[in-house]
């Protein structure tokens, strides 16, 4: 598919680590920092999980572009490291404009 994908990346965390999950939040986006604009989301409920409340995010990161999605997933991986505790794995999504 060629154009630009937009990435979205959803987690959730004990709704005490949020200074947490802004900071790395803000970390990760100063290593991928390529003039995208990524934003940082997060649902105004709280699901229970395991027992626990946990409060959804989601990094919102448009415009990769097709023909290097693989490698820059790769550095966002990389860069992103394993989760802090306190805060979920990463799932990641790529979605795709619809065309016609």
């Amino acid at each position: 598919m060629a154009g630009a994908f937009e990435v979205y990346v959803w987690y959730e965390a004990d709704p005490a680590a949020e200074a947490l999950v802004r900071a790395a939040f803000d970390r990760l986006a100063a290593r991928v920092h390529d003039s995208r604009a990524p934003r940082l989301l997060r649902r105004p409920d709280l699901v229970q999980r395991e027992g626990r409340e946990r409060h959804t995010w989601m990094e919102v990161w448009p415009g990769v572009p097709a023909l290097t999605l693989d490698p820059w997933l790769a550095r966002l991986a990389d860069a992103a490291g394993p989760p802090s505790a306190g805060v979920g794995p990463r799932h990641v999504e790529v979605f795709g404009p619809v065309v016609g």
